[in-house]
């Protein structure tokens, strides 16, 4: 009977531990959601079409869930406001992107369930995320120092 009563406090915790989580990353979805219309309401130029893009955009996501597979796809070689807006790190594309990322973290569309599954899968992500943070640390320690140029400008070694 103690078992049975151990195993239900368990899942309660694990329930609540899943609230826990689902909370944060309903928070997290909120706070790149601001980001994103505090980036749209200052863009340069283009507002408000890339604001009712981004809203339809939102729209068709929250409705039709893989819908980003089709988008982003097809937004990526024709979708650059970049000669006209001067915007360069930090793009329209971009915040489709992360519009995309936002909308998954709110419903919540996330599932680390491989990671509990097969061991090797997490030593394998374990040993990659590593190296791209070793080959990343050893990219910045090998950058030359940074010119007079700005970084508005295309043709900057900041970006060689």
């Amino acid at each position: 009977m103690t078992i049975l009563v151990e195993s239900k406090s368990n899942n309660q915790d694990k329930q609540h531990l899943n609230k826990t989580i689902q909370l944060f990353f309903k928070l997290l979805g909120v706070a790149l959601l601001s980001f994103i219309i505090f980036s749209v309401l200052n863009f340069p130029t283009f507002t408000t079409t890339l604001f009712i893009s981004l809203l339809f955009y939102c729209f068709f996501l929250w409705r039709y869930s893989h819908i980003w597979l089709i988008v982003l796809p097809a937004l990526l070689p024709v979708f650059d406001l970049t000669p006209w807006t001067g915007r360069i790190l930090l793009t329209e594309f971009d915040l489709f992107l992360l519009t995309t990322i936002a909308i998954a973290l709110w419903k919540n569309r996330f599932s680390f369930e491989f990671f509990k599954q097969s061991k090797p899968i997490t030593w394998l992500l374990v040993g990659l995320t590593l190296s791209h943070i070793f080959s990343t640390i050893n990219g910045y320690i090998q950058l030359p120092a940074p010119d007079n140029a700005p970084f508005y400008i295309y043709h900057s070694t900041a970006y060689i």
